[in-house]
């Protein structure tokens, strides 16, 4: 064999070899784009996620101050419900007090 046969075999070789990389590689990329989407998607559903936690505490926080503010309210009604009923027992007036 010749100088030209040799190079023939050898760039068939390197052809089949490179033909041989690309048919192992090919479904490792598909396979890596298909997880870095997987991967995208859990990323924005954990940012949606985060966003929907902080606005349920900000409205927790909203009832809270509510649920605050209504004892407080219920407080000051009943205190000023109890000081009627004391100023009618004093009038002897104990129409008021019956259930």
């Amino acid at each position: 064999m010749d100088f030209i046969s040799y190079t023939f075999v050898n760039a068939v070789l390197s052809a089949l070899a490179v033909f041989g990389c690309w048919l192992i590689l090919r479904p490792q990329k598909i396979e890596n784009r298909a997880l870095h989407k997987s991967i995208d998607n859990n990323t924005k559903a954990l940012e949606d996620l985060t966003g929907l936690i902080n606005e349920m505490r900000v409205a927790q926080a909203s009832v809270e101050t509510n649920i605050t503010n209504l004892w407080h309210r219920y407080k000051d009604l009943k205190g000023e419900v109890d000081k009627i009923h004391d100023h009618n027992r004093n009038l002897g007036n104990t129409s008021c007090l019956k259930k």
